[in-house]
């Protein structure tokens, strides 16, 4: 009986050494780490936020993500600053170094001036390639026999972008915020489109029944001669009066 207890406690002992072990290893247990995006899908567009405090704070971003071609990003993430929507920082496939296929990665360090800061990635690729998001069973099944989607889903299981102080002393100026804080369940706000997939619309008609100012929030790609992103169109004369495009 002793030596049955014996074993199980080993057993027992050994398991939450591994468990302790892991969360060492796991970005998001890191102290340093403000937000660790990962485990994301083919098809998906995913935010964190976080907010600097107090001084200009240097921040470590790393990356991994996908290409398309050898100037194209297909799966990649960006740092946009909340108060005015710029774009801080961007993996840029020039700048990214190659990880087997059609993988590349990046640790790249900035410099962030006290702001509240969007994180998104974004996993939608090429309109063209590779196709759509199975959905339903039998596009499911179907997809198990599709070469392109599956290597398209094995490299996501690699996909990450992980934001963290530079400093041990940086890390009392960075917090996370929550996502609807950052982007968008505002008492004000007309309406979201949410993610939308490739060759898809999302419309909404309002009423404007005298002059007034909106604040449009739109993110966009541009892939070789194929364009995503949103307009504001007149109903009866059918002009754009607001596109991303031309913003």
């Amino acid at each position: 009986k002793r030596r049955g207890l014996s074993r199980i406690l080993l057993v027992g002992l050994v398991a939450v050494t591994i468990m302790l072990v892991y969360r060492v290893l796991r970005d998001d247990w890191n102290p340093a780490v403000v937000v660790s995006l990962s485990r994301m899908g083919p098809h998906e567009l995913n935010v964190a936020a976080f907010t600097v405090k107090g001084e200009p704070t240097e921040l470590q971003i790393i990356a991994t993500g996908s290409l398309q071609s050898d100037t194209l990003l297909a799966a990649y993430p960006w740092v946009l600053r909340h108060s005015d929507r710029s774009v801080v920082w961007k993996m840029e496939p020039k700048k990214a170094s190659r990880d087997g296929g059609m993988l590349v990665s990046v640790d790249d360090r900035i410099w962030l001036e006290p702001d509240d800061y969007d994180v998104y990635f974004t996993s939608f690729g090429n309109p063209d390639e590779p196709t759509s998001a199975p959905s339903g069973f039998i596009d499911k099944f179907f997809a198990q026999f599709d070469d392109d989607f599956q290597k398209w889903k094995s490299e996501s299981n690699k996909w990450k972008v992980v934001v963290m102080a530079g400093s041990e002393e940086a890390q009392s100026r960075l917090s996370p915020a929550h996502p609807s804080e950052s982007v968008g369940e505002d008492e004000l706000m007309i309406w979201t489109s949410g993610p939308v997939d490739s060759r898809s619309v999302s419309e909404y008609t309002f009423e404007a029944r005298r002059p007034v100012s909106i604040h449009v929030k739109c993110t966009g790609s541009v892939a070789d001669d194929s364009k995503s992103g949103g307009w504001i169109e007149d109903i009866e004369s059918g002009e754009h009066v607001w596109d991303l495009a031309t913003a």
